[in-house]
């Protein structure tokens, strides 16, 4: 879970930075639908497996895999995104993302 999770993170940031700015509603449409989606799976698993707590059992590992493989197989098809900031010199403040700490000094954010 600590190399995967992070990997839908990634897979979101560049879906976004490939897409119009009128693209962006839809994607958050389809994305709340998505949680939707696996909520009624649970569902219905426990209404058609007859199963009082469908979380706990080896099927939930199922719709898991299922999901890992569509992700695996969503993820060739992602267009070639390099970084924003690619060429230019990086420092350890950079990569630790310290510059964003100055935001805290801002009253509006």
């Amino acid at each position: 879970m600590l190399f995967y999770m992070p990997t839908w993170s990634i897979t979101a940031t560049i879906a976004m930075a490939n897409s119009t700015t009128e693209a962006f509603p839809q994607i958050r449409v389809f994305g709340s639908l998505g949680w939707v989606a696996a909520a009624i799976f649970s569902i219905v698993g426990t209404k058609v497996f007859g199963i009082a707590n469908f979380d706990s059992t080896p099927y939930i590992f199922l719709g898991g895999a299922i999901a890992a493989v569509a992700g695996g197989i969503l993820a060739f098809f992602l267009p070639a995104t390099p970084p924003p900031a690619k060429g230019q010199p990086m420092s350890i403040v950079d990569t630790l993302g310290l510059r964003a700490l100055v935001l805290f000094k801002r009253y509006d954010f």
